[in-house]
């Protein structure tokens, strides 16, 4: 009886986190873990569509951050900021063009109450390096250099499209977010590691 029910506690436990595969993919994933976790500071550019419940918009990205603290501005394709969510630990607020601002607990609780809808942007900023964010991993399948293709967590489904060869962590540069009803891609045409 002892025997079976501690089976079931590893079967279950073996649901909560996926690990990868044995071999040299596994030992390159957890180098990247490592490296990427102390990456505490980093700013990138890029472009994002989203597809929401059968409409779409596109903009441009600047993503910093620092820490816990990040900021994140949203521009037109004229470079007209169209909106700016700031934050860390604490809270979170939104600026608009317009000149107002809202706040909240976290940048998720802000967006549903402006939008209707969110983003993850919590855990995005780990996801946004190749790494999980903190808490379980449903799947993940890693390319021959241990980098993922595919990370699902959260109840968000990521694919990894391409990766900056030039850089020295090889940071993604094409991802792809899905939940029911929400698609995102990202695209980012600039990464820069450090303080901003």
């Amino acid at each position: 009886m002892r025997a079976l029910v501690l089976t079931l506690l590893l079967a279950l436990l073996g649901g909560c986190a996926a690990v990868p595969p044995a071999g040299p993919e596994r030992d390159d994933w957890q180098a990247r873990q490592q490296a990427l976790g102390a990456m505490e500071a980093w700013t990138l550019n890029g472009r994002v569509a989203v597809q929401l419940n059968g409409e779409g918009w596109n903009a441009h990205l600047r993503w910093r951050q620092s820490g816990e603290a990040y900021r994140i501005r949203i521009f037109d394709p004229f470079g007209r900021t169209l909106a700016q969510i700031e934050g860390d630990a604490t809270g979170a607020s939104l600026r608009s063009a317009e000149g107002w601002q809202r706040e909240a607990a976290t940048p998720e609780a802000l967006m549903d109450a402006e939008f209707g809808w969110h983003l993850p942007l919590t855990g995005m900023r780990h996801w946004l390096r190749g790494v999980p964010a903190t808490g379980p991993v449903e799947a993940l399948q890693l390319d021959d250099q241990g980098r993922p293709l595919r990370l699902v967590q959260a109840g968000w489904q990521l694919d990894y499209g391409a990766y900056a060869s030039a850089h020295p962590l090889a940071l993604p540069t094409r991802m792809d977010l899905a939940q029911e009803g929400v698609s995102v891609r990202l695209v980012v045409s600039d990464w820069r590691q450090g303080a901003p």
